[in-house]
Protein backbone atom coordinates (compact mmCIF):
# COMPACT_ATOMS: atom_id res chain seq x y z
CA UNK A 1 0.00 0.00 0.00
CA UNK A 2 1.32 3.13 -1.03
CA UNK A 3 -0.96 5.94 0.88
CA UNK A 4 -1.65 6.20 4.31
CA UNK A 5 0.12 8.10 7.72
CA UNK A 6 0.76 3.79 8.99
CA UNK A 7 3.27 3.48 6.19
CA UNK A 8 7.39 4.52 7.04
CA UNK A 9 9.13 3.99 3.85
CA UNK A 10 12.69 3.56 6.09
CA UNK A 11 11.97 0.64 6.99
CA UNK A 12 11.90 -1.07 3.71
CA UNK A 13 15.64 -0.21 3.74
CA UNK A 14 18.27 -3.08 2.39
CA UNK A 15 21.59 -3.99 2.52
CA UNK A 16 23.62 -3.83 -0.51
CA UNK A 17 24.90 -6.90 -1.86
CA UNK A 18 27.87 -6.32 -4.15
CA UNK A 19 27.90 -9.35 -6.12
CA UNK A 20 24.48 -8.00 -7.68
CA UNK A 21 23.79 -5.43 -10.15
CA UNK A 22 22.99 -2.08 -8.42
CA UNK A 23 20.07 -1.28 -11.02
CA UNK A 24 18.59 -4.92 -10.05
CA UNK A 25 18.68 -3.78 -6.59
CA UNK A 26 17.57 -0.35 -6.99
CA UNK A 27 14.42 -1.93 -9.01
CA UNK A 28 13.54 -4.03 -6.19
CA UNK A 29 13.94 -2.04 -3.72
CA UNK A 30 11.42 1.06 -5.74
CA UNK A 31 8.80 -1.70 -6.46
CA UNK A 32 8.63 -2.50 -2.45
CA UNK A 33 8.92 1.27 -1.13
CA UNK A 34 5.82 3.13 -0.67
CA UNK A 35 5.29 5.99 -3.21
CA UNK A 36 4.99 9.73 -2.47
CA UNK A 37 1.85 11.70 -3.70
CA UNK A 38 2.18 12.71 -7.25
CA UNK A 39 1.16 16.73 -6.13
CA UNK A 40 -0.08 17.83 -2.69
CA UNK A 41 -0.04 20.97 -0.87
CA UNK A 42 -1.88 21.55 2.09
CA UNK A 43 -2.49 18.06 3.05
CA UNK A 44 -4.11 16.12 5.73
CA UNK A 45 -6.28 12.93 5.85
CA UNK A 46 -5.48 12.36 1.64
CA UNK A 47 -5.85 8.55 1.00
CA UNK A 48 -5.07 9.37 -2.96
CA UNK A 49 -3.78 12.28 -5.11
CA UNK A 50 -3.11 13.98 -8.27
CA UNK A 51 -2.58 17.47 -7.99
CA UNK A 52 -4.74 18.14 -4.97
CA UNK A 53 -3.88 21.90 -3.17
CA UNK A 54 -5.74 23.32 -0.33
CA UNK A 55 -6.31 20.18 0.75
CA UNK A 56 -7.97 18.71 4.17
CA UNK A 57 -10.05 15.26 4.29
CA UNK A 58 -10.29 13.95 0.85
CA UNK A 59 -10.38 10.09 -0.21
CA UNK A 60 -9.87 10.17 -3.55
CA UNK A 61 -8.92 12.43 -5.71
CA UNK A 62 -7.27 13.32 -9.43
CA UNK A 63 -7.15 17.38 -9.83
CA UNK A 64 -8.98 19.06 -6.39
CA UNK A 65 -7.96 22.75 -5.71
CA UNK A 66 -8.83 24.54 -2.96
CA UNK A 67 -10.38 21.32 -0.95
CA UNK A 68 -11.67 21.11 2.69
CA UNK A 69 -13.21 17.64 3.36
CA UNK A 70 -14.29 15.58 -0.40
CA UNK A 71 -14.24 12.15 -1.18
CA UNK A 72 -14.95 10.78 -4.52
CA UNK A 73 -13.73 13.97 -6.44
CA UNK A 74 -12.39 14.24 -10.39
CA UNK A 75 -11.62 17.31 -11.48
CA UNK A 76 -12.56 19.79 -8.95
CA UNK A 77 -12.30 23.51 -8.27
CA UNK A 78 -12.86 25.16 -4.88
CA UNK A 79 -14.97 22.64 -2.96
CA UNK A 80 -15.87 22.73 0.66
CA UNK A 81 -16.95 19.73 1.62
CA UNK A 82 -18.29 17.81 -1.14
CA UNK A 83 -19.45 13.77 -1.71
CA UNK A 84 -18.83 12.15 -4.80
CA UNK A 85 -18.43 15.45 -6.59
CA UNK A 86 -17.07 14.19 -10.89
CA UNK A 87 -16.56 16.63 -13.18
CA UNK A 88 -17.42 20.32 -10.81
CA UNK A 89 -16.47 23.38 -9.77
CA UNK A 90 -17.07 25.77 -7.32
CA UNK A 91 -18.96 23.93 -5.32
CA UNK A 92 -19.85 24.51 -1.41
CA UNK A 93 -21.74 21.53 0.72
CA UNK A 94 -22.63 19.73 -2.10
CA UNK A 95 -23.33 15.78 -2.53
CA UNK A 96 -23.57 13.58 -5.67
CA UNK A 97 -23.30 16.84 -7.99
CA UNK A 98 -21.92 15.94 -11.43
CA UNK A 99 -20.78 18.08 -14.32
CA UNK A 100 -21.89 21.07 -12.63
CA UNK A 101 -20.59 25.01 -11.49
CA UNK A 102 -21.61 27.00 -9.10
CA UNK A 103 -23.29 25.15 -6.72
CA UNK A 104 -24.23 26.06 -3.43
CA UNK A 105 -26.09 24.01 -0.81
CA UNK A 106 -27.40 21.36 -3.32
CA UNK A 107 -27.59 17.52 -3.43
CA UNK A 108 -27.93 15.29 -6.45
CA UNK A 109 -27.65 17.85 -9.52
CA UNK A 110 -26.40 16.62 -12.66
CA UNK A 111 -25.12 19.38 -15.37
CA UNK A 112 -26.40 22.50 -13.68
CA UNK A 113 -24.93 25.87 -12.98
CA UNK A 114 -25.52 29.14 -10.71
CA UNK A 115 -27.82 26.97 -8.59
CA UNK A 116 -28.63 27.26 -4.63
CA UNK A 117 -30.48 25.20 -2.23
CA UNK A 118 -31.53 22.73 -4.78
CA UNK A 119 -31.89 18.63 -4.81
CA UNK A 120 -32.26 15.98 -7.56
CA UNK A 121 -31.95 18.46 -10.56
CA UNK A 122 -30.68 17.75 -13.96
CA UNK A 123 -29.46 20.62 -16.57
CA UNK A 124 -31.26 23.79 -14.13
CA UNK A 125 -29.70 27.16 -14.61
CA UNK A 126 -29.40 30.41 -12.59
CA UNK A 127 -31.98 29.05 -10.02
CA UNK A 128 -32.81 28.15 -6.15
CA UNK A 129 -34.83 25.97 -4.44
CA UNK A 130 -35.97 23.04 -6.88
CA UNK A 131 -36.84 20.01 -5.95
CA UNK A 132 -37.05 16.94 -8.88
CA UNK A 133 -36.57 19.25 -11.64
CA UNK A 134 -35.22 19.04 -15.03
CA UNK A 135 -34.50 22.16 -17.85
CA UNK A 136 -35.39 24.99 -15.92
CA UNK A 137 -33.37 28.38 -15.84
CA UNK A 138 -33.85 31.54 -13.24
CA UNK A 139 -36.74 30.02 -11.12
CA UNK A 140 -37.58 29.70 -7.60
CA UNK A 141 -39.87 27.60 -5.38
CA UNK A 142 -40.29 24.45 -8.04
CA UNK A 143 -41.43 20.77 -7.47
CA UNK A 144 -41.22 18.45 -10.52
CA UNK A 145 -41.24 21.80 -12.65
CA UNK A 146 -43.68 23.35 -11.24
CA UNK A 147 -43.70 26.42 -9.08
CA UNK A 148 -45.35 26.51 -5.37
CA UNK A 149 -45.56 29.30 -2.41
CA UNK A 150 -42.26 29.06 -0.03
CA UNK A 151 -43.95 27.44 2.55
CA UNK A 152 -45.58 24.38 0.28
CA UNK A 153 -42.02 23.74 -1.25
CA UNK A 154 -40.70 23.68 2.76
CA UNK A 155 -43.65 21.84 3.72
CA UNK A 156 -42.74 18.98 0.87
CA UNK A 157 -39.09 18.73 2.20
CA UNK A 158 -40.48 18.44 5.83
CA UNK A 159 -42.48 15.24 3.99
CA UNK A 160 -39.28 13.92 1.74
CA UNK A 161 -36.89 14.00 4.75
CA UNK A 162 -34.78 16.31 2.99
CA UNK A 163 -34.24 19.35 5.47
CA UNK A 164 -30.46 20.69 5.99
CA UNK A 165 -29.64 22.84 8.41
CA UNK A 166 -30.13 25.80 6.82
CA UNK A 167 -33.32 24.67 5.39
CA UNK A 168 -34.10 23.74 9.54
CA UNK A 169 -33.66 27.16 10.05
CA UNK A 170 -35.74 28.92 7.50
CA UNK A 171 -38.67 26.66 8.69
CA UNK A 172 -38.57 27.53 12.42
CA UNK A 173 -38.15 31.51 11.35
CA UNK A 174 -41.71 30.50 9.47
CA UNK A 175 -43.58 28.83 12.19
Amino acid sequence: VWFGDETIGLLQGRQYDISRRFFDQFHELSRSVPKPAAVILGGENIRQSNRIFGSSGIIGGYDLDQCYVSSHCDRSSKLTWCIDCLGSQELDQCIECIDSLRLVGCTGLIRCSNMRDSDLCVDCHDSENLLLCWNLTGKKYCILNRECTREEFFQKKIELGLLRRTDRQVCDEML
